[in-house]
């Protein structure tokens, strides 16, 4: 069983069983990982806001680290 799955998991599974009385093999499954996109988030970056009196923080991230697979969700 596999229970933390991640992008290396992806491929065919079949399972098989087997005792003194015989052996059974499942067929064969499909595990897709849906693998979320976005890169770690930089560092604070102080701002100005346009129009605004006070000085504002910001931090930028990617969804290129890793990008979304298989229906994942963008960063």
């Amino acid at each position: 069983m596999l229970f933390d799955w991640n992008q290396k998991d992806i491929g065919n599974y079949t399972c098989i069983a087997e005792n003194i009385a015989g052996k059974r093999t499942s067929e064969s499954i499909e595990l897709i990982v849906f693998v979320n996109g976005g890169s770690q988030w930089s560092a604070w970056l102080e701002c100005r806001c346009p129009g605004k009196p006070a000085q504002g923080r910001k931090r930028t991230r990617t969804c290129s680290d890793p990008i979304p697979l298989y229906g994942g969700a963008p960063c």
